[in-house]
């Protein structure tokens, strides 16, 4: 559960060393032993893999999808960017996952905007079906 308050919230893992956090869960539940960020980055590792084989398994079941990007720039002015992948499940429930945010040190040009969608296309397996929509969409 505590995991999973981290990563919904975005909360930084040194939250398990903060010592009124640790008095708070003492108080809540005495016998509940507050994990190290060791043990809390692999349940977010172990998390992470059971996620993001829901959202393949999702991802295969879906005829069309859009691959959008955005990119950002931190406090500390290092600059980021977000991949994102949105479909229409047969339900139709649209859906949004974000499948990737990198460091983004190359310059913000569109052939190194596209390099990274098509990466990222590649690393979940897009690039077939992508390539295989756009096919059916110049035949229409």
């Amino acid at each position: 559960m505590l995991t999973k308050v981290i990563v919904a919230n975005m909360l930084p893992l040194s939250l398990v060393d903060n010592v009124e956090f640790r008095e708070l869960m003492a108080f809540i539940e005495p016998q509940f032993k507050v994990p190290c960020r060791r043990t809390l980055t692999n349940c977010i590792d172990s998390m992470k893999t059971e996620v993001q084989r829901t959202v393949r398994s999702e991802l295969e079941a879906v005829p069309a999808m859009s691959l959008t990007c955005d990119i950002w720039i931190s406090l500390s002015s290092d600059a980021y960017m977000s991949r994102m992948v949105t479909y229409i499940t047969n339900n139709w429930e649209m859906k949004t996952h974000t499948l990737a945010n990198m460091p983004m040190e190359d310059r913000h040009t569109q052939t190194n905007i596209a390099a990274c969608l098509k990466d990222c296309a590649q690393s979940w397996a897009l690039t077939t079906r992508s390539m295989r929509l756009c096919t059916m969409e110049r035949q229409i």
